[in-house]
């Protein structure tokens, strides 16, 4: 009888710890430079350092992370709104490709001006970037691998990031 009670409880810590990994989920630091977006894991980076020329992020053994032009510098925030909002994915064929996802650099390319959001597949906001111009670029290389959802507009598309 006492074995089945462990077993049991065994199996309801499991579930709790599964559930708690799972729901942590990272905040990213939003760079608007030389025209494109460029998306740093904030877990991996510890500071940033200000000198007369550069930003330099870096990380908590102060190894640089990346370096940014200060007069290419337009935007810069951290979205913490997480949420659970989507409503849906719409089928690649059935919306205009409002960006295309290359791989190999872990890069989308803006075919529209809009918002590019990119969800985790339990729903979740990982980041979003209002009003990106057609043209621009995000950088994804900072995104922690898995799978994800990335949106802008209509159209949706289903990647695994290496």
């Amino acid at each position: 009888m006492k074995i089945r009670q462990l077993i049991v409880l065994a199996a309801i810590l499991l579930t709790g710890l599964a559930a708690a990994a799972q729901s942590a989920s990272p905040n990213y630091l939003h760079i608007y430079t030389n025209g494109s977006w460029v998306v740093l894991d904030l877990d991996k980076v510890d500071r940033l350092e200000f000198n007369a020329s550069n930003m330099v992020a870096k990380d908590k053994n102060n190894a640089e992370v990346g370096t940014y032009p200060r007069t290419t510098l337009q935007t810069i925030y951290v979205d913490e709104s997480k949420t659970t909002a989507i409503t849906g994915i719409a089928d690649e064929t059935a919306a205009a490709a409002a960006f295309t996802y290359d791989p190999a650099t872990r890069t989308a390319t803006m075919n529209a001006d809009g918002n590019f959001t990119i969800y985790s597949v339990s729903g979740t906001m990982l980041l979003n970037i209002p009003q990106v111009k057609k043209g621009e670029t995000v950088d994804m290389q900072s995104i922690t691998p898995g799978v994800v959802i990335l949106r802008s507009g209509r159209y949706s598309l289903k990647v695994a990031i290496n």
